[in-house]
C-alpha cells in the first residue's frame, strides 16, 4: 500500500519559503501584505495548492472580499527578522531580509514535493501579475501611450469647446476674498 504524501507546513514556513522564492526568481524584495493575502486567496482553490492552504492559511471573507490570513506569520517573520516592516501610510509593506545565498539555503531545508509546489505557485503569482494592469506614471509608459495616440481631426471642435467651457467655469469662481 503507497503512502499518500501530504505538505505539512507551518503559516511562518510557508512564508520563508515563500519569500525566498521571491528573492532567488528576483519576483519582489518587498512584500505587500494585504496584497499577498488578496493574491494567494485565487489560488485557495487550486487543487494543486490545497496542499499549501489546508494547515497553514485561514480564509476570510469581508466586505465582499476574501483574502488569505497571514497575519500570525508576518508577526512571526518580523520577529525572527526574516522581515522587516517598512513604514507607510498602509504599514503593510514587508523588506524581505535575505540575501541570494540566504534564500537558496533556506529553499534547500524543505523537501522537494514542498519546494515543487511553492515555486509553482509563485510562478503563478508572476504570471498573474503579468496579466494585472499597472498603472505608471513613469515616462516609458507615458511615450508607449503617446506612441499609440491617434489625432483625430473631426473631434477638434468638441475638445476645444470642453478647454473653453472649462476655462469659462474657473472664471466664474467667486474669489474667496471678496
Amino acid at each position: 500500500m503507497e503512502k499518500e504524501t501530504t505538505i505539512i507546513l507551518t503559516d511562518y514556513s510557508f512564508l520563508r519559503l515563500l519569500s525566498a522564492y521571491f528573492i532567488v526568481k528576483e519576483y519582489k524584495n518587498i512584500i505587500d501584505k494585504k496584497i499577498l493575502e488578496r493574491k494567494l486567496n485565487i489560488f485557495y482553490d487550486n487543487l494543486k495548492f490545497y496542499p499549501l492552504f489546508e494547515n497553514i492559511c485561514k480564509r476570510i471573507s469581508k466586505d465582499a472580499n476574501n483574502y488569505v490570513d497571514l497575519t500570525k506569520a508576518f508577526q512571526i517573520a518580523t520577529t525572527f527578522g526574516l522581515l522587516i516592516k517598512i513604514d507607510t501610510t498602509s504599514n503593510t509593506q514587508f523588506l524581505i531580509n535575505l540575501s541570494l545565498e540566504e534564500a537558496q539555503k533556506v529553499i534547500a531545508d524543505y523537501p522537494e514535493e514542498v519546494r515543487y509546489v511553492v515555486f509553482q505557485l509563485v510562478e503563478n503569482l508572476q504570471e498573474e501579475e503579468k496579466n494585472t494592469y499597472h498603472p505608471s506614471n513613469d515616462s516609458e509608459s507615458i511615450a508607449t501611450y503617446l506612441d499609440k495616440f491617434h489625432y483625430n481631426p473631426d473631434k477638434t471642435e468638441e475638445v476645444l469647446a470642453k478647454y473653453r467651457n472649462l476655462n469659462l467655469l474657473r472664471k466664474q469662481k467667486p474669489d474667496k476674498k471678496s
